[in-house]
């Protein structure tokens, strides 16, 4: 699911990065570009994917916990 993650969001950047440029111009262009790499690029490719792999390893510490927990209280 991370991998998967971090591919869509390579593909989002190269689609507004690389191929968006072919298909608008102007002053409104580079506002949405500007816009992209100061508030939402760094958002996207970096810290969506490193939070959703902490979360990840949140739960699977909170579900290994559980585990043991269980099997202490059912004595095994």
């Amino acid at each position: 699911m991370m991998e998967s993650l971090t591919v869509t969001a390579g593909e989002i950047d190269g689609i507004v990065m690389n191929d968006l440029g072919n298909h608008w111009e102007g002053k409104s262009y580079n506002k949405c570009i500007s816009t992209y790499s100061e508030e939402y690029q760094q958002l996207l490719t970096t810290q969506i994917p490193e939070m959703v792999g902490q979360l990840k390893e949140f739960m699977r510490t909170c579900k290994d916990c559980l585990e043991e927990a269980d099997t202490e209280l059912a004595g095994s």
